[in-house]
């Protein structure tokens, strides 16, 4: 499984954090000046990673530094809001 998320300002990169589990489940790169949170994601993950090696949590760090900058994480939806919306053409 892979995952990825980066910051850029200005046109330029501020930071990266990846995942790449498919040869290693505890695959993770990050560079540049990442959030705070990070350590506490990463230490949170490979603390469940080491409980239990069936399910893939380093996965889960890119994509939740992602949601804390968007509030949007792409498996996560408001029960109130519709799923998909339509959109037509105007005539």
């Amino acid at each position: 499984m892979f995952s990825h998320a980066e910051l850029w300002r200005d046109q330029k990169s501020v930071w990266k954090v990846g995942h790449s589990g498919d040869q290693n489940v505890g695959d993770l790169y990050a560079t540049g000046d990442l959030p705070a949170s990070f350590e506490t994601l990463r230490q949170q993950a490979l603390s469940k990673q080491d409980e239990k090696d069936d399910v893939d949590y380093v996965f889960d760090i890119p994509l939740d530094l992602a949601a804390e900058l968007t509030s949007f994480r792409h498996d996560e939806w408001a029960p109130d809001q519709p799923f998909f919306e339509l959109v037509e053409k105007s005539a």
